[in-house]
């Protein structure tokens, strides 16, 4: 009640830091549920370049197996029946675009130590152009491939590593791809293996994705608190203003609020005293001015307070003394 009758006496100060509080835990509010952004480079997908490496042999001798003539596509060849192989590379961009590509085709015979190159030597050679994509195909005696890395290494005269061969495909375009200028160069080797009875080549399927970067606006998650304490001021203080009115509505005049503070501060010291009749005696009695300081006298002098509900008196007797409070 003490507080109503505050707000009551003050309620232009509280409408006044009410409206504030509430206008400035509003605004923060608002913030806190607006969405924080940020500016960040992310990377995004150009385009890709893609290329395969295929290829078979045709038959060139009867034999029990295969027709002579027939292409034949197998994971290792024989020198007797195929000795020459065909192979296909192609190599094209996604989206497919205007771009000039040039691909040099290399067949490269070598010898080497623990991976280690000693010597290298080029076999074949070629080189084709084209716009958009591109398919070289080409043939290699793979009976002369052989005999040729059987000369150079009797010559050599070591025989410590290893003998082997490879496709080399490089491969350069340039032009425009969505609207951007590239100009690249990709080098594929497809490994042969060439033994002393078959050889056999390796495919390629390969796809390598190019990327550009992209500045994009991002949302950035707010701690939960943002949000919530101020929620929390914004309800404060609009019960508090609310209230507030509320109170100047009710109370036009304070001082009706005043009595009904009094009247209910008058209930409780009504309901903590015993009911009993002021002794009529010759016990010397001192009247004391207030209900509150009669209660204040009670309790220091460790005494219980009784009320006179028909002469609206409270006392009490300590000490041969009668003291009394008449209700005001």
């Amino acid at each position: 009640m003490e507080a109503k009758l505050n707000m009551r006496k003050n309620y232009k100060v509280v409408i006044v830091a009410s409206l504030l509080t509430l206008i400035i835990s509003s605004y923060m509010l608002y913030n806190g549920l607006k969405p924080e952004t940020r500016e960040t480079e992310v990377l995004i997908n150009h385009y890709s370049a893609l290329a395969y490496f295929r290829g078979g042999a045709e038959v060139k001798k009867d034999n029990p197996i295969w027709p002579n003539g027939s292409f034949v596509t197998l994971p290792v060849y024989s020198y007797s029946l195929t000795p020459e192989y065909r192979g296909e590379f192609y190599f094209t961009t996604s989206p497919k675009s205007d771009v000039d590509i040039t691909v040099e085709t290399s067949v490269v015979y070598f010898y080497e130590v623990n991976d280690v190159p000693v010597w290298k030597k080029v076999y074949f050679t070629a080189t084709n152009s084209s716009k958009g994509e591109i398919r070289t195909i080409f043939e290699i005696n793979v009976s002369d491939l052989k005999s040729r890395i059987n000369d150079a290494q009797n010559s050599f005269g070591v025989f410590l590593g290893k003998t082997g061969a490879e496709v080399i495909e490089k491969v350069k375009y340039s032009g425009i791809i969505k609207g951007r200028e590239v100009d690249e160069t990709l080098t594929f080797t497809i490994p042969v293996d060439v033994q002393s009875t078959y050889y056999s080549f390796s495919t390629l399927n390969e796809t390598k994705e190019f990327t550009i970067p992209e500045k994009r606006i991002i949302n950035v998650p707010k701690p939960f608190y943002a949000t919530l304490i101020p929620a929390a001021f914004v309800i404060l203080s609009a019960a508090f203003l609310i209230a507030s009115i509320l109170l100047r509505i009710v109370y036009k005049d304070v001082k009706f609020l005043e009595k009904e503070i009094e009247a209910a501060k008058r209930d409780r010291l009504i309901k903590s005293a015993s009911f009993a009749k002021i002794p009529e005696t010759n016990l010397e009695k001192v009247e004391v001015e207030t209900v509150e300081d009669i209660f204040k006298a009670a309790n220091e002098n460790l005494e219980h307070i009784f009320y006179d509900r028909d002469k609206k008196v409270f006392f009490f007797v300590h000490g041969g003394v009668l003291y009394y409070c008449r209700e005001k």
